[in-house]
């Protein structure tokens, strides 16, 4: 009886031992999976800085070529129903955190946003409400 007892508990840890390699054999590899996945998502989110960076070096020199960083206020043009707002802010990198406040709608229509007599209309609304 007590050899019965002896060589079940031989295979029991036999078989815990054997699924404990698995477990860190799989563990190893989910682990490794993970990393990779990670470094991808670094390199995306790298390339991702990149072109944003390049999207707002090209929005400010937009804005300079159109005469509008003069002052150290920049509108926000932004498309939408005529009933909005237009809300002023400062250089679009005030914030150190990165995260920009919520903005209301503009007075502006998506399809006028970019016509001259739009951007002429934004510095008036600016101006009144300034005044």
């Amino acid at each position: 009886m007590k050899s019965l007892t002896k060589s079940e508990a031989k295979r029991r840890v036999a078989v815990f031992d054997d699924r404990i390699k698995e477990l860190r054999a799989s563990n190893r590899r989910i682990t490794e999976r993970l990393r990779k996945e990670a470094e991808k998502h670094v390199e995306e989110l790298i390339c991702l800085r990149g072109q944003i960076l390049d999207f707002q070096g090209a929005q400010d020199a937009r804005f300079q070529s159109l005469g509008h960083m003069e002052a150290t206020v920049i509108i926000t043009l932004r498309g939408g129903e005529a009933t909005g707002t237009v809300d002023a802010m400062e250089h679009p990198r005030q914030w150190d955190d990165g995260v920009r406040p919520i903005r209301r709608r503009s007075q502006c229509s998506s399809t006028s946003a970019t016509s001259e007599a739009s951007l002429a209309e934004v510095m008036r609304i600016y101006s009144d409400q300034r005044l």
